[in-house]
């Protein structure tokens, strides 16, 4: 008897290791997302803000102001006319990738434009990038033969997702679509902590401070007060500085994510915590700060992330650092759970099929 009641022989159980069943056969989730390709180009956008202020005040060109004009445009307000020449040198050099002209209205100022060529490179890379993220995540999650691929037409920044066996849906969803930006910027003395967004803003005229924004604190479960920090625009560390990120807890026993960087990103902390000793460095994850420690000591390649997170809150938040910080933000166009009855139906109708076949065949020799 090929088939023991034990089950199938160790050469068998081999092949049937080896054979992984699909969408069709197995059940599972197929979803269909759509990268908002907007988000890229605004970071783009926000970041040659801040570096054309840096690299203006170092050529020592005076000018009112550098702000975003829309979603590719940026102003350069109201420059020195003796620093014309330097301005035009300094765009046309060191921002290849915008185009100069002139604001309408405006004397002695300057409107850049992103080159079509180069948004158009920012929007597909960023697909592109978010593919290999969510590739990483789901490859850690241990599902196997998923389907992770571009979808329709190249300009309509489409991906299909399909996860064959898939037991918690949710969970799946909230692990691929979660951003998890990490930065950590610092708090100078007197930015915070503030009760509310209103009392931050009213302290500088309903504006933040030049190079600052307003960020607002998670408080932890059962706290209804609000604190609001007064931050860094420019970052210090970010998540892509990081070399690798685990489960943890901290002092009082309560879950966090502990966290390792690069040797670049080393580096940088330690001269930057080294500086500011003393200056409370936040923690900010999405958008929204999980603690504000103050600095002690010199740090160097290490740290922790504390909040309010349970064991597999903390576990997936590990798992989405690991694996990179999406480029965009990701909606759910279509989302559909398959069963696998009808790919239960399939195999039993194969195997049915097998036996009978080998029935016939072993009739056939008898008679034969």
């Amino acid at each position: 008897c090929i088939l023991g009641i034990t089950g199938l022989p160790p050469s068998l159980g081999k092949i049937k290791e080896r054979i992984h069943l699909g969408l069709d056969l197995r059940g599972g989730m197929h979803l269909i997302l759509l990268v908002v390709t907007d988000d890229a180009v605004n970071i783009e956008t926000d970041l040659t803000v801040e570096r054309i202020k840096e690299e203006l005040r170092s050529r020592q060109i005076s000018f009112s102001d550098v702000r975003k004009h829309d979603l590719d445009h940026i102003e350069i307000r109201e420059v020195d006319p003796k620093n014309t020449s330097d301005v035009r040198a300094a765009i046309d050099e060191s921002f290849q990738s915008w185009d100069r002209g002139d604001l309408p209205g405006v004397p002695n100022s300057y409107l850049l434009g992103l080159k079509p060529s180069v948004e158009k490179q920012i929007r597909s890379g960023s697909v592109q990038q978010a593919i290999q993220t969510i590739r990483n995540r789901v490859d850690q999650l241990g599902v196997t033969e998923p389907v992770i691929q571009e979808h329709g037409p190249a300009d309509e920044y489409q991906i299909l997702v399909q996860l064959p066996g898939v037991d918690d849906p949710s969970r799946v969803k909230d692990i691929i679509k979660s951003t998890a930006l990490l930065e950590l910027k610092l708090v100078e003395p007197g930015f915070g902590p503030f009760p509310s967004r209103q009392a931050a803003l009213s302290q500088y005229n309903g504006v933040a401070p030049e190079g600052k924004e307003l960020l607002p604190h998670v408080r932890e479960t059962g706290q209804s007060s609000e604190e609001w920090y007064f931050v860094n625009k420019v970052a210090s560390i970010t998540g892509r500085d990081l070399r690798t990120a685990q489960p943890s807890t901290d002092e009082f026993g309560k879950a966090a994510v502990s966290f390792n960087l690069t040797s670049d990103g080393a580096t940088r902390f330690e001269k930057i915590t080294g500086e500011n000793i003393g200056k409370q460095l936040a923690i900010v994850l999405d958008g929204k700060i999980q603690s504000a420690p103050a600095i002690r000591s010199t740090i160097r390649d290490s740290g922790q992330i504390t909040g309010n997170f349970t064991l597999e809150r903390a576990t997936d938040l590990a798992l989405t650092l690991r694996s990179g910080a999406l480029p965009a933000s990701i909606t759910y166009l279509e989302e559909r759970t398959v069963g696998a009855s009808l790919g239960n139906d399939s195999i039993f109708q194969g195997i049915v099929a097998s036996i009978v076949g080998m029935v016939a065949v072993v009739l056939f020799m008898l008679f034969y």
